[in-house]
């Protein structure tokens, strides 16, 4: 759990070796997301809704429930 400093709670959790991000902000994923190779990424949402990242960055219309880097 870490808090950024935007004020908003990022939880960050490994599971079978892949990092997982919880968060409620695009700029979080984009500060942690920044250190991985964002094709080994991908977001997200409640609704069952999941992408790959751009490697460019992280092109998305609304923030994900959480994202997954290998």
């Amino acid at each position: 759990e870490d808090r950024d400093k935007e004020g908003v709670f990022i939880f960050e959790f490994e599971r079978n070796n892949q990092k997982i991000y919880v968060g409620w902000t695009l700029n979080i994923y984009k500060k942690r997301v920044n250190i991985f190779d964002r094709n080994k990424c991908q977001a997200t949402w409640r609704d069952g809704e999941t992408i790959h990242l751009k490697e460019g960055g992280i092109d998305l219309q609304k923030s994900p429930t959480y994202i997954v880097c290998n």
